[in-house]
């Protein structure tokens, strides 16, 4: 039989390429206690993450036009 599909993805959503300690930490617990499921990085089109990208080779990205990461309003637009 066929791999089974996962029924959640986990989304975070980045809009900047220098994190935060704080945020950084988020993203270390994210990966050890959700790093089971898919994880997928929501970000502008123009956002580059490389050192995320490397340090975390199996979270995918998802990007979106930069003009919804312009604000709250135009976040909540997406």
């Amino acid at each position: 039989m066929g791999q089974k599909k996962p029924s959640v993805v986990v989304v975070i959503p980045i809009y900047q390429s220098e994190l935060s300690n704080s945020e950084l930490i988020s993203l270390r617990q994210c990966m050890l206690v959700l790093g089971k499921y898919p994880i997928t990085v929501m970000k502008p089109a123009s956002l580059k993450l490389e050192a995320i990208e490397e340090k975390y080779p199996n979270i995918t990205y998802e990007s979106f036009d930069d003009q919804y990461f312009t604000g709250t309003s135009s976040y909540n637009q997406l």
